[in-house]
């Protein structure tokens, strides 16, 4: 029982580092239930006696937890309780950006590969490709950033009322290495 309750306050810490509940997220972590740690964290943390699924997501911010097959519990991203500060960023930057454009800005379409790419205007972080964005009138500096590609960069000029899309492709950085990151 020692060890059934040591392990659920692992995998609760463990998952409450953005990095590990991220790759846990987006790559599904995958856990062999014919182990015994595999076994045991199944059923620690997916067992429905008791809710402690329910109450390992409660303790990483709130909101509705989801298992998979492998035991593993998963916190949607609005829900942790370690927000991400490039999206924070972004939620701030974009209404003051489209704010200055007011209804007569130009519309930008940025569709990029890879997808998830940081989007900056001007030098300030806006949205995560793909995105549609609203533009003052003038000249801007475009720049889209990935941890594992090149940066993209172009300057362009709008006028009011403008339709432009963006098709950038990056270029990896360098195709000979793994790149692996954890958030702090």
């Amino acid at each position: 029982m020692l060890n059934r309750a040591l392990l659920t306050a692992l995998i609760a810490v463990a998952l409450s580092t953005p990095g590990f509940s991220q790759a846990l997220g987006e790559y599904g972590g995958m856990v062999s239930k014919s182990t015994t740690a595999g076994a045991g964290a199944g059923s620690a943390v997916g067992s429905s006696a008791g809710g402690s699924m329910q109450r390992t997501a409660d303790a990483l911010g709130g909101g509705r937890a989801s298992q998979s097959a492998h035991g593993i519990v998963t916190v949607p991203q609005q829900q942790r309780s370690h927000p991400d500060p490039l999206e924070a960023a972004m939620r701030a930057n974009k209404p003051k950006l489209e704010a200055r454009a007011g209804a007569q800005g130009a519309a930008l379409q940025i569709a990029s590969v890879p997808v998830k790419t940081a989007v900056y205007v001007d030098g300030l972080p806006i949205a995560y490709a793909p995105a549609v964005l609203r533009l003052p009138a003038g000249k801007h500096v475009i720049e889209l950033r990935h941890p594992a590609f090149l940066p993209w960069r172009e300057e362009l000029s709008v006028t009011a009322g403008e339709k432009r899309r963006l098709e950038p492709k990056l270029v990896m950085a360098n195709k000979n290495q793994v790149l692996v990151s954890f958030d702090k």
